[in-house]
């Protein structure tokens, strides 16, 4: 159901009460009805994988829906985690088994890494203003700093990562086939691609 669908049958279920009570909703109801509503629509928004081991309790977000690179990390940031790092082969396995499944060929999603120079290793992005990295290389005032040993690890497609002309540039993984491993782009705002939050359901 799309997000429209669930608005109206809200306002159906709600309307209906009133009628046949002939009074506002009880708060308790609307808090049900309210809570559901909200279940549904971040069911639409996100897959959610299993847990990535039983002691971290680590569960990954895949989006169903496009942003832009900046505007994915805000979202990761809402739903009490970040954008998806992967820092070791074990992490990647398992977070490329999930894209599998809920991906299709040529789907790229954002995970975290960027670079600021065409050269040297990808860092972190999470809790960077990517935004105004982006505003800065675009009016000419981007830092070019290359990067010397990262945390994250990187697995890419052959001839992967490749030079850009418009920097910074950003980590996304691409199925092609049943092939998933990194490829860069532009982390610019025309970009538009699924993304991966991680978070700690314990929390």
């Amino acid at each position: 159901m799309e997000l429209r669908g669930c608005i109206m049958v809200l306002i159906v279920v709600m309307s209906l009460y009133q009628g046949m009570h002939g009074g506002r909703l009880p708060l308790s109801l609307y808090k049900r009805l309210y809570d559901d509503f909200l279940m549904n629509v971040f069911e639409m928004a996100y897959t959610m994988s299993e847990p990535f081991n039983l002691r971290s309790r680590r569960v990954y977000f895949l989006s169903t829906y496009l942003m832009q690179y900046a505007q994915a990390l805000e979202a990761c940031k809402a739903l009490g985690g970040s954008i998806a790092e992967m820092n070791d082969p074990m992490e990647y396995t398992f977070v490329a088994n999930f894209l599998r499944t809920y991906t299709r060929d040529s789907d790229e999603v954002f995970i975290a890494g960027y670079r600021t120079a065409n050269e040297g290793s990808f860092i972190s992005s999470v809790g960077v203003d990517m935004l105004s990295q982006i505003i800065a290389f675009d009016e000419g005032r981007g830092n070019r700093k290359s990067h010397g040993n990262s945390s994250l690890y990187t697995y890419f497609h052959p001839n992967r990562p490749r030079q850009q002309d418009k920097l910074p540039t950003c980590l996304s993984i691409e199925r092609r086939g049943n092939i998933l491993a990194m490829v860069n782009g532009r982390c610019a705002d025309e970009n538009y691609q699924r993304y991966l939050c991680e978070a700690d359901i314990s929390a």
